[in-house]
């Protein structure tokens, strides 16, 4: 694989500024829409929230990618979210690079699990979680 076959799947365009060549393209629900960019809200003409899931989006994304594939035999893709991952097509996510297994991007992606396995080896801060009405004090 050359560095020309690598395409990134992400939020935003402009997270590729300061790549240079690394990437040939691009995957984004913000972006141009132009040259080997494909951008949900260009496409789709509404800002979409990202924090919550939408079966459009990640329709659209395996769409793409699949296209890319076609087009270059080649193409492997890099994740802005790894956990992600589990919302590609088998062929999308068998070229994806540098993913890690999904419980353990699961749990570093979970920051209550991240900091209490962290207070067994390092001193933290004392802290509250609050879920909801819930408040749960910690350390």
């Amino acid at each position: 694989m050359n560095k020309h076959s690598l395409y990134w799947i992400g939020i935003r365009e402009s997270e590729l500024e300061d790549t240079g060549s690394l990437f040939k393209g691009s995957i984004t629900i913000f972006g141009s829409g132009k040259g080997n960019n494909y951008a949900f809200d260009k496409e789709y003409l509404f800002r979409y929230d990202y924090n919550q899931d939408l079966d459009l989006l990640n329709a659209f994304i395996n769409q793409k990618a699949e296209r890319i594939i076609s087009n270059d035999p080649d193409a492997r893709f890099m994740l802005y979210y790894p956990v992600d991952i589990s919302i590609l097509s088998p062929n999308v996510s068998a070229r994806t690079l540098y993913t890690n297994d999904i419980r353990f991007t699961e749990f570093l992606d979970d920051k209550i699990k991240v900091r209490n396995w962290l207070s067994e080896h390092i001193s933290l801060p004392h802290y509250t979680v609050t879920k909801g009405k819930t408040l749960v004090t910690g350390i």
